[in-house]
């Protein structure tokens, strides 16, 4: 193949050199009373090897010129190389919880990294700082870049938190992009509106936790059962009884053997001379988890005989695996027959 391209290239240079002189004309020029004939082929090759050697030229002026300019573009992109693989390392030395030694990465390269990364280094700077004012600074900057808003806002949302600035937490939870439909943010709103006492809220952000996960709602149970609790504490000390009964009842709605709750709810009941309305709250609790106290308040609660009170107790549970409870209990009602019955089944 190569042979034939060789006798190509030949035969057309040969019929192309033939072709020009064939049809070449000689040019006639005059300069300083000197004549010059000189045929058009060599004229236009002249022509063209000059622009090729100006070109070159200009390429060479060229690089000499920019070769420093060059020089320095070169070590400025090797000195951000290297400072971008010490900002990777001070992410690593964070998540290998060696603070100290990222510390002082980032301290030796937030000068001299561009603006482009001005995001990375308030990032690990907010996670390293201690000082409370110095770390809200930095987080406050991250809210600047559109990646890091949902991070800022959250983080700031808990910090001031932490510190007891409920409102100003409020502030920065509400700019969580998608809120409503973020589950984190969520969370810490019912937990801040319980802080700030505005118990409506609180119950509008636990529903809404509620539609977007519910399986998330059955882990914080206990959790949200306390909130209702101390709803019903803060309602009973602005004497607003009935608020408190029904803050009560959303709390024994997420943990029915919560018996603080138990134990307030019948308190209010029985003097408002509703007793009757403890025994599905106390039944609910007993089964789950059967305790004297709860016998107690089943005792107060009903205007059924003794008898008929224990046959009901002891109707929800095996009364045999819980003996002590129950031999109290009869105890209590001054059943004696009922405690005798006990003692044989332990024999």
């Amino acid at each position: 193949i190569r042979l034939l391209c060789l006798i190509f290239l030949i035969i057309v240079s040969y019929l192309g050199f033939s072709i020009i002189n064939e049809y070449d004309t000689n040019i006639h020029i005059e300069v300083l009373n000197y004549n010059i004939d000189i045929s058009s082929f060599f004229a236009l090759s002249s022509m063209l090897v000059v622009c090729i050697i100006i070109s070159l030229l200009i390429r060479i002026l060229s690089f000499i010129i920019n070769t420093p300019n060059l020089i320095s573009q070169r070590i400025k992109t090797s000195k951000t190389e290297h400072n971008i693989k010490q900002l990777i390392n001070a992410y690593s030395f964070i998540l290998s919880n060696n603070r100290s030694e990222a510390e002082s990465i980032i301290f030796r390269i937030k000068n001299e990294l561009t603006t482009e990364f001005a995001a990375h280094i308030y990032l690990l700077l907010s996670e390293l700082e201690t000082e409370a004012e110095q770390k809200s600074y930095n987080l406050k900057h991250l809210l600047d870049f559109s990646g890091y808003k949902h991070f800022a806002t959250k983080a700031l949302a808990e910090h001031f938190f932490k510190y007891q600035y409920y409102q100003q937490s409020l502030e920065y939870i509400k700019q969580t992009p998608n809120l409503k439909n973020d589950i984190e943010a969520q969370k810490i709103l019912i937990t801040i509106y319980a802080k700030l006492q505005n118990w409506e809220e609180c119950e509008n952000s636990i529903s809404n936790l509620e539609s977007l996960k519910p399986e998330l709602l059955k882990e914080l149970e206990p959790e949200i059962a306390n909130l209702y609790f101390v709803a019903a504490k803060t309602m009973l000390e602005n004497g607003e009884d009935d608020r408190a009964s029904y803050y009560l009842k959303q709390s024994l709605t997420y943990q029915a053997n919560f018996i603080e709750a138990i134990d307030l709810l019948c308190s209010l009941n029985i003097n408002a001379g509703k007793g009757k309305l403890n025994k599905p709250f106390i039944e609910n609790a007993f089964a789950i988890s059967p305790s004297f106290e709860l016998c107690e308040l089943y005792a107060r609660s009903t205007n059924l005989k003794a008898q008929a009170t224990y046959q009901e107790l002891a109707s929800l549970v095996d009364s045999r695996k819980h003996l002590g409870i129950f031999m109290a209990f009869a105890a209590y009602l001054g059943l004696d027959d009922e405690i005798k019955a006990l003692k044989e089944s332990i024999e």
